[in-house]
């Protein structure tokens, strides 16, 4: 089975990513496996699970990234709160987003950095 991980993002970075002006996501925690995969739990207004993301081999600093993007030269300076980005290739809109509260009931937790074979199991 893949690794994947759940993220949540505010509305405004996802629409970064959607127009391509964002190509990488870039997080200061390093996660137990390396995903292949990242859902995106957008923030409010929205509050539902609505994208799944296909990544590649994520980059640690110091080593760089491609300049081009939205933060990549600012991940490449060390002036972004991140020491790791994960390069997005693909991105997909679920067809029916899942809503905080059904998330809650399966998860029984606020903090969406679950790990996605637990959700997979639950929705599939």
């Amino acid at each position: 089975m893949q690794n994947e991980i759940i993220y949540s993002l505010k509305p405004e970075f996802i629409k970064l990513i959607i127009n391509k002006q964002k190509n990488h996501e870039f997080r200061n925690v390093k996660p137990k496996t390396w995903p292949t995969r990242i859902w995106f739990y957008v923030t409010s207004p929205e509050c539902k699970l609505m994208y799944i993301a296909e990544v590649g081999e994520v980059i640690a600093q110091p080593d760089q990234i491609l300049i081009e993007g939205i933060g990549n030269f600012e991940f490449n300076e060390g002036f972004k709160f991140a020491n790791f980005a994960y390069p997005i290739k693909h991105l997909y809109q679920i067809k029916k987003p899942i809503e905080l509260k059904e998330l809650k009931q399966k998860a029984q937790k606020t903090q969406f950095n679950l790990y996605g074979r637990r959700l997979l199991q639950w929705f599939w």
